[in-house]
C-alpha cells in the first residue's frame, strides 16, 4: 500500500486492500497446527490488520494525503505487531518479493531466496 503513496495512486488502494483481504486467510491456514495461544494471538492481530487495511481503502476515496498516509502507517504498525509473534527467520524481509515490474526490473524473489 505504501508504494502507492509517492505517485498518489490512491485509486489503487482499494485493490491493494482486496488483495490483502484475500491473502490473509492463508496465514490462519498456515498456523492451524500451532498451539492455541499462538493461533489466538495471530487471529486477534490479523483481524486488527485487516480492519486497518479496510480503513485505507475507505480513506482512499477522499484523496486526503494526510489521512491516507496515516491509515497506511496504521496498517504497517498492525503488521509489525503481527510479525513480532514469529521468529525472525519467519518474518518478511524487505525486497523478499523482488522488484517492481518494469523495463529493467527483475521479477521474482531475490537470488538468495530462490
Amino acid at each position: 500500500m505504501a508504494s502507492k503513496l509517492p505517485n498518489k495512486a490512491y485509486d489503487r488502494l482499494s485493490h491493494e486492500n482486496q488483495e490483502f483481504q484475500e491473502a490473509a486467510p492463508a496465514l490462519t491456514d498456515a498456523i492451524a497446527a500451532e498451539p492455541a495461544a499462538l493461533r489466538n494471538q495471530v487471529a486477534q492481530r490479523l483481524a486488527e490488520a485487516r480492519q486497518k487495511a479496510q480503513a485505507v481503502a475507505d480513506a482512499s476515496g477522499s484523496h486526503d494525503e494526510a489521512r491516507i498516509a496515516a491509515a497506511v502507517a496504521a496498517v504497517d504498525k498492525a503488521l509489525s505487531s503481527l510479525d513480532a509473534l514469529f521468529p525472525e527467520a519467519l518474518q518478511p524481509v524487505a525486497g523478499q518479493l523482488g522488484g517492481r515490474p518494469g523495463k529493467n526490473a527483475r521479477g521474482g524473489p531475490p537470488a538468495d531466496v530462490r
